[in-house]
């Protein structure tokens, strides 16, 4: 007489032969696919990283789309995996799927700010808003965008801080990097100076800077003129249109230019100055000019 044990034994092979090794086949194409979306990706990345420059389009776009296609890819086939095992341990698919439209509905009546997220991300690809590895802002967070998926945008700060923004929470957002940027310069100048040698002196310093990186100046810079007076002196303005994000590079070397321009020409530059008063006896009071540079 066949005991208890030796019957559950036998039960359990023969489920066993039935239906683990087709969960176990189930696991294995759940990796192998995952795997396959990872290359197919990688090699698509590769592809547009690969081109001339002049043929690429629009490289970010299509990179923040393959960061999508695996995200949603990756939930999809562990989503299908997740159902297959399910059926093979006796479970009805059917019955699953609508007991997950249930509760989708269910949770759907209490996560509207997640469903808000998932439609404002759907926009920000549509519409080409910005892209992994622009550098925008967003309310008081400026950073370049490292990753984004249909609800959230991670952006990395100057300071290296990682920060996590749902895309229905981004409000107005600043793309430094759309299409073109502009270097701005103010340089105060000492009222005294000849407003023309100036800006001479300034114009020859930015074409020959224009010269040497044609592909960060993409136009000829100019000297707008005198922006405003200050208590010290004048501010004159040089503007330089530049290749997206480069525009903080630009200016940094133009000012180490014209500084070192301004040295050589002899033009001077405006030097706070503070007056103390010495109060006493009238035949020595005094009045002291201190010059801060």
């Amino acid at each position: 007489m066949i005991s208890k044990w030796d019957h559950f034994l036998t039960t359990a092979a023969t489920w066993w032969l039935d239906h683990g090794s087709r969960i176990i086949l189930t696991l294995i194409a759940v990796w192998v696919a995952m795997r396959a979306l990872r290359y197919l990706v990688t090699l698509m990345t590769r592809q547009f990283d690969e081109r001339p420059e002049a043929l690429r389009g629009n490289v970010k776009q299509a990179r923040t789309v393959t960061v999508v296609i695996q995200n949603a890819g990756t939930v999809l086939i562990i989503f299908l995996g997740a159902v297959v095992i399910a059926a093979e341990m006796g479970f009805n698919p059917a019955a699953l799927l609508a007991s997950a439209g249930i509760i989708g509905v269910a949770l759907g009546l209490g996560t509207q700010s997640l469903v808000k997220d998932v439609l404002a991300g759907c926009l920000i690809l549509f519409e080409d808003q910005f892209g992994v590895g622009d550098v925008i802002r967003t309310g008081t967070h400026v950073g370049e965008v490292e990753m984004m998926s249909l609800r959230t945008t991670c952006l990395r700060d100057p300071e290296g801080a990682y920060i996590i923004i749902p895309n229905g929470e981004l409000g107005r957002v600043t793309n430094y990097a759309k299409t073109w940027a502009r270097a701005v310069i103010d340089i105060d100048i000492a009222d005294s100076e000849d407003i023309d040698r100036c800006t001479e002196v300034l114009l020859d310093v930015a074409h020959t800077l224009a010269a040497e990186w044609p592909d960060r100046m993409i136009d000829k810079p100019e000297v707008l003129g005198v922006e405003k007076f200050s208590d010290l002196g004048l501010i004159l303005r040089l503007v330089a249109k530049t290749a997206p994000l480069k525009q903080w590079e630009v200016a940094r070397e133009l000012r180490k230019r014209i500084k070192r321009a301004l040295v050589t020409h002899r033009i001077a530059q405006p030097v706070p100055q503070r007056q103390i008063r010495i109060e006493g006896d009238p035949a020595t009071a005094a009045v002291v000019t201190d010059r801060t540079p």
